[in-house]
């Protein structure tokens, strides 16, 4: 059979028909157990918590290197340190829950009843390997800001082509993190395999989790543009600021949603690059139609085996 899906309706659908495909799989498999969304809201906690630290310690070390009386007097030093801390408390946050919802959505996809209680025991247990990858993505996320400082059309466009290479080749490695307990080069290693492998040139055109999001966010945007508009032509305060809340609400609960439906889809997606089957139970919601793989000599298309009952 191949790779590319047995429907020949979706195999020929557009971008956006294929993107909704993807983002449709992908919810497919969170609806399963849609409690793992919390991960996503206590992600942002944590990470929030985390720059309020990197604060803190701006704010004791501004102390300790200005005197009481001039606490508030920028230190160079001083803001770097907090800066990075606060930076890289946020980013391992964001790192280990995104990959606590990865365990989950692969414990569901492996036959398994994921909790939010499970999926957290589960990235616990690869917590040094998450802490490592997030170190390598905000020391990169430093890099990248460092030289777009600099200014200037080449130094932009270096950066944008620079980030969007390294969203391709680190699209996997949470999955492998979670399932194969590798350090975050072999993690990275092995999703750029992974990627070789299974989609090539393809798998730009399968990022559609972020034009669905896109779409998504544009109702929330315009009502609440109109409110303000409505609100700033008749000189009304807090219609104003009912726009803002409404507008940014919104953008919060479509980023949060969307973000986890993404890492749900590093899972199924991870699933299906390592074994090329589509998960017992899951045969009906289009994984295969989702995705344009290369076929390879010698595989077969498999479904419903036993992969992945001893990694949990």
């Amino acid at each position: 059979m191949s790779y590319q899906g047995s429907n020949p309706g979706l195999r020929s659908l557009g971008r956006w028909g294929r993107s909704k495909e993807v983002a449709k799989t992908s919810w497919g498999v969170l609806k399963q157990d849609p409690e793992l969304l919390w991960l996503t809201v206590l992600g942002v906690v944590f990470a929030i918590v985390g720059l309020l630290i990197g604060g803190l310690i701006a704010l004791v070390g501004g102390m300790a290197a200005s005197g009481p009386d001039e606490w508030w007097t920028p230190n160079g030093g001083v803001l770097f340190i907090a800066g990075f801390v606060g930076i890289l408390l946020a980013g391992i946050s964001n790192v280990f829950f995104h990959g606590a919802l990865v365990h989950g959505a692969l414990a569901r996809l492996s036959g398994g009843d994921p909790t939010v209680r499970s999926a957290i025991a589960g990235a616990r247990g690869r917590f040094r390997f998450l802490v490592g990858w997030a170190i390598v993505s905000v020391i990169f996320a430093m890099i990248m800001q460092a030289i777009r400082d600099r200014g200037g059309f080449i130094a932009a466009l270096f950066t944008w082509i620079a980030e969007a290479a390294w969203e391709v080749i680190s699209f996997l490695v949470l999955p492998v993190i979670i399932v194969e307990r590798k350090g975050p080069f072999a993690s990275l290693k092995k999703s750029m395999q992974l990627l070789k492998d299974t989609w090539g040139e393809n798998l730009i055109g399968q990022f559609g989790i972020g034009i669905v999001a896109f779409v998504a966010l544009l109702p929330g945007i315009a009502v609440g543009g109109l409110i303000v508009w409505a609100g700033a032509s008749a000189s009304i305060a807090p219609l104003i600021w009912l726009g803002i809340v409404v507008g940014g609400l919104w953008i919060f609960g479509v980023s949060l949603f969307f973000s986890a439906l993404k890492s749900v889809y590093q899972a199924v997606l991870y699933r299906y690059a390592t074994e090329h089957e589509v998960a017992k139970g899951f045969e009906t919601l289009g994984i295969e139609e989702a995705f344009v793989s290369k076929p390879k000599r010698g595989r077969r298309h498999r479904r419903g085996s036993t992969w992945g009952e001893s990694w949990n």
